[in-house]
């Protein structure tokens, strides 16, 4: 284990070598193992025709659009670009079987899942999480946060206790981040595990403590064997998150030391500024509850204080919006008269940074929650040659949004858009497969100039918005 200020966690971290030495595969890649899937990838076992094993991360079908497999692909660059102990070494960007996929150097890992399946002690738990936050801190201390910590995104070796991430699908650089953009796909996938502020309907920034929330959960079930919270409906899991309290870990299992309960219960906390304040400072606490429950020191289980250590590993700032009052005013009459039935447009003017997306998110809090459809969309550097991807993000938090309302709701909005885009509704469902799991439109139709094509599927995005807004709730749409 590690003693010491979390001064000596952090410079060893920076210190650490890369992971990138001697992995090479030949062309031909048989699949072997699922591992686990999630909605759009699954994880394989692999090996090449000369015997070498790998890990494969690919898409679950090669008719996913072109935003997955230019996501996929930004997620390997971002391994490469990280390089470091804490990931899985990622070998190559390649199709398999048609399909896009990363592989990954074979680490004779399992999930989670598999190695809760083993009955692990308290002592291999507490190993294994300790080795999680230490990878987690290899994140952090580099200047990226994960933004979808959970159970699915790792891998352990069973003797060793070593953890590998291997999902960075929603990781971005700690800078880039401000409040959340609503991804339908952290909050259908991940929802048991998802931090208050990564729901979008809070005013708090998006920094590391969204991290340690979704730790949080991830340990909770590792003692446990449960998730903090349930929810018949993604909504309700959602109102879990920002308002429930969480049952301690030590009333559902005994045997756990007061200590470990507390701390899990502290890395839940609904607010970012009563959640441990850094990763180093957790991972502090963790060896120290280890080497206590080695030596069976009771007495020092029972005195032990938490947080001791714990500080941030960079200065933040404050999320009280200040000198916006009349920018909040015009917006709050332009809400008033759209919520009595007319319609708007505001363009929000502004050089980057100034806090444009800051005070919508102000709004949102105030004004839209709960009254209100709201629903955003980033274009995003990374994703710049994705065609309409801004608009596209709406539509897939439209369908979030409405998933999570009861079902006599959903259908009614489901029929309604289908009417409402009749034939062209397959312009839409090119562009985004899972609303054509939805609507089942039938074959494409016939061949569009490009031209025509486009007027149509601009025309099918009004539709739909449209359409979605004469539901009962004034719809909101933010386009960064």
């Amino acid at each position: 284990m590690t003693d010491g200020d979390p001064k000596d966690l952090q410079s060893k971290i920076e210190t650490l070598p890369s992971n990138s030495a001697g992995h090479s595969a030949s062309n031909h890649i048989t699949l072997e193992t699922l591992v686990f899937t999630r909605p759009t990838t699954e994880v394989y076992t692999a090996r090449d025709e000369r015997g070498n094993r790998f890990i494969v991360k690919r898409l679950r079908s090669s008719k996913l659009s072109s935003e997955n497999s230019a996501l996929l692909r930004r997620e390997y660059e971002l391994f490469k670009e990280l390089d470091c102990r804490a990931t899985a070494l990622a070998v190559d960007f390649l199709e398999i079987e048609g399909r896009s996929s990363i592989l990954f150097a074979d680490v004779g890992g399992v999930s989670l899942q598999e190695f809760s399946q083993g009955r692990p002690s308290l002592q291999d738990r507490l190993q294994m999480a300790y080795c999680w936050s230490y990878a987690l801190a290899e994140l952090h201390v580099r200047g990226f946060i994960h933004c979808d910590i959970n159970p699915t995104n790792v891998l352990i070796t069973p003797q060793q206790l070593q953890v590998f991430i291997i999902d960075l699908g929603n990781a971005r650089y700690l800078s880039a981040t401000s409040r959340a953009k609503k991804s339908d796909r952290t909050i259908l996938e991940s929802l048991p595990y998802l931090a208050p502020e990564l729901t979008g309907r809070t005013h708090h920034k998006i920094d590391e403590r969204c991290d340690l929330y979704g730790f949080g959960a991830s340990l909770y079930e590792l003692f446990t064997g449960r998730t903090p919270f349930f929810g018949k409906t993604p909504i309700e899991l959602i109102h879990a998150h920002l308002a429930q309290s969480v049952t301690p870990p030590r009333v559902l299992k005994g045997d756990l030391p007061e200590c470990l309960s507390q701390l899990i219960l502290r890395l839940l906390a609904k607010s970012p500024v009563d959640r441990y304040q850094g990763i180093l400072g957790v991972a502090q606490d963790l060896s120290t509850i280890l080497d206590l429950i080695k030596e069976n020191d009771q007495d020092g289980l029972a005195k032990l204080t938490l947080g001791k250590t714990d500080r941030p590993l960079r200065l933040s700032t404050g999320t009280k919006i200040y000198g916006r009052e009349d920018e909040i005013e015009i917006l709050a009459q332009m809400w008033q008269k759209t919520a009595s039935g007319s319609s708007h447009f505001v363009l929000l003017q502004g050089s980057a940074g100034v806090g444009k997306t800051f005070l919508i998110s102000e709004l949102t809090r105030r004004f839209w929650n709960g009254q209100a459809y709201v629903a955003s969309g980033k274009y995003d550097l990374f994703a710049r040659d994705i065609p309409y991807y801004g608009i596209v993000q709406v539509i897939r938090q439209m369908i979030s949004i409405f998933q999570a309302e009861n079902d006599a709701l959903y259908q009614n909005w489901l029929a309604s858009i289908k009417e409402a885009l009749g034939n062209d509704g397959k312009l839409l469902t090119n562009l985004i497969p899972e609303l054509d799991q939805l609507l089942n439109l039938g074959e494409t139709q016939h061949e569009l100039t490009p031209s025509e094509r486009k007027r149509r599927i601009q025309r099918t995005f009004l539709i739909f918005l449209a359409t979605s807004a004469h539901l009962g709730r004034p719809l909101v749409i933010f386009l960064d």
